[in-house]
């Protein structure tokens, strides 16, 4: 899905410059028309394929297996599926049959080897890949996504103000380079660091500038948005605070007490996670991820 955005918005601006520069190379306009034609190819095959809602729910069915194998290594009977999607049921229907479907498979086959007290060695398994692994894995994402955020911000203010100063520069250069508001002076020449240029190369070069400059700033801000990195972001940060929360009430077990104090805490912090989940899928639906027109 980033591949196929990054592709697109790459495009845009491949478009852009080829549109700029139609009226002095006239082989850009069907290096505009190509590039409109990747882009509906491009755009056809991410909607056709439902890369974005197959992105989504994978993601979510593949945690709520998480969940389901280590309440069922822990012992837990508590159904997953009760749990998941229990308010927003409508959202995505196949995902919560889908859960109950596999859960009520592996019960029906399980044997009754799942008794408690729960042995030592299955309960830091669950600390080590489950919690330990699930921690681990929200630092470096919000670290990332964080990164990634900024990386858009920066850009797309780098950008903007490239175009406000070109078109600065560009409106500055009637004061010299102008017949009054009617005309530029063709026979003007301009210092240019390869030498000096006439008066229309530049301009063309100036009005180059703030199309693309403009386009990569308003492709960079539209990226931002569509690659969601500040909700997921979010998302992580709160997902990680009920880990480690989870973590910190299994550091005060008293010794003795892990095997009937420590699967409450893994149900609980299950349910948690199960929640996240859903209200993640929720609203990632309520407002879907659009490719760019």
């Amino acid at each position: 899905m980033r591949l196929a955005d990054w592709v697109l918005y790459t495009l845009v601006v491949t478009a852009v410059f080829a549109f700029s520069i139609v009226d002095v190379k006239p082989l850009a306009s069907w290096a505009f028309l190509g590039t409109m034609g990747l882009m509906a190819i491009v755009a056809s095959y991410v909607a056709s394929r439902s890369l974005d809602t197959k992105f989504q729910e994978y993601r979510s069915f593949a945690e709520t297996m998480r969940i389901l194998f280590f309440w069922r290594m822990l012992g837990l009977r508590r159904q997953v599926w009760l749990s998941y999607l229990s308010k927003h049921g409508a959202v995505v229907r196949w995902l919560r049959h889908a859960v109950r479907a596999i859960e009520f498979a592996q019960d029906c086959r399980s044997s009754p080897a799942y008794q408690n007290p729960v042995s030592q060695s299955l309960l830091d398994g669950a600390i080590q890949h489950w919690l330990g692994s699930q921690i681990a894995y929200f630092k470096r994402s919000v670290v990332r996504h964080e990164r990634r955020y900024w990386w858009g911000i920066w850009i797309a203010r780098a950008a903007i103000f490239l175009t406000f100063a070109t078109s600065v520069l560009l409106a500055l250069m009637t004061v010299n380079y102008g017949d009054g508001w009617h005309a530029w002076r063709t026979q003007a020449l301009v210092n240019h660091p390869f030498g000096p240029i006439p008066i229309e190369d530049f301009i063309q070069q100036l009005q180059v500038a703030v199309s693309l400059t403009a386009a990569l700033g308003i492709t960079a801000r539209a990226f931002l948005i569509r690659s969601a990195d500040l909700d997921l972001l979010k998302q992580y940060s709160a997902a990680r605070e009920i880990f480690e929360t989870a973590e910190r009430e299994i550091s005060k077990v008293p010794p003795g007490n892990e095997d009937k104090e420590l699967p409450v805490i893994f149900e609980r912090l299950g349910r948690e996670a199960l929640l996240e989940q859903a209200e993640w899928l929720w609203l990632r639906h309520s407002r879907p991820f659009e490719p760019p027109n």
